[in-house]
């Protein structure tokens, strides 16, 4: 079933080194591309937060190749949970159980998604900090803490923690069963890109308040949702999403601007 109209309106009511290059050169020819539309700073969204727990709804239904005419920066889960999904300059980076990362294909497919056309306004420099320190800096720089921002940090990491999931089969187990058995996983003197969004507190039900950001290596081959880290050094780009968000639930569309 989808989310109702009265849901969507009593949430909104709430408001007001060369090798490395190579080889992802090489993939890059192989990916979904993201195909540039007139959308401003918007956040585009694949069905709603509410629905894809409380129905267990993980069998991917919406195609990258769909999802990438809105955005070619973003994040998503798997088809069936399957790990993590980062999606950056238009590449859709699988991130499995262990942390392995793959190129998905253009007909693979996602159960819930956002995604944005990346263009930062904001750019800073960072050096010797955690992310706990981390996201309460850039909430403080915040034009507005009920807006949306795109976030992304290139930099070289002390350490990380990241977590994924495993595929699951069916009949789907409750979200909170799919948690328990969560792999986590630690990484050391990393280079690599932080890929997110922070998301206000008005869009609970919808999205996950707050900061959510995945990891990928420099080379690509590691990744995951990102659970803490320690920034030894690096850059860190904002983008204010200024023109609202979409949100399609299932044959429906929903608009906010």
């Amino acid at each position: 079933m989808l989310l109702t109209i009265a849901f969507i309106s009593a949430t909104l009511m709430a408001l007001r080194t060369k090798n490395t290059k190579d080889s992802i050169a090489q993939l890059k020819q192989n990916s979904p591309k993201a195909v540039q539309h007139n959308n401003g700073s918007l956040l585009y969204q694949y069905e709603g937060l509410a629905r894809f727990v409380s129905k267990r709804a993980y069998e991917g239904s919406l195609t990258y190749k769909q999802l990438l005419t809105n955005g070619g920066f973003g994040l998503a889960a798997a088809d069936r949970l399957d790990g993590e999904v980062t999606i950056l300059e238009g590449i859709v980076y699988q991130s499995k159980f262990d942390g392995q990362t793959i190129i998905l294909k253009p007909d693979d497919r996602t159960p819930f998604a956002f995604v944005t056309h990346f263009s930062p306004t904001i750019t800073q420099s960072i050096e010797h900090i955690d992310q706990r320190d981390l996201e309460k800096s850039l909430q403080s720089s915040f034009k507005d803490n009920e807006g949306i921002y795109a976030i992304k940090i290139e930099g070289k990491f002390k350490s990380l923690k990241l977590r994924s999931y495993s595929l699951i089969s069916t009949p789907f187990p409750a979200f909170s069963e799919v948690v328990k058995n969560q792999s986590e996983y630690a990484m050391e003197e990393a280079h690599g890109t932080m890929v997110g969004f922070y998301i206000p507190n008005f869009l609970n039900g919808i999205n996950v308040p707050g900061f959510h950001l995945h990891f990928l290596s420099r080379d690509r081959k590691t990744g995951g949702h990102l659970l803490n880290a320690y920034i030894q050094n690096g850059t860190v780009k904002l983008m204010p999403l200024e023109d609202g968000f979409t949100v399609k639930f299932s044959h429906k569309t929903f608009h906010n601007n």
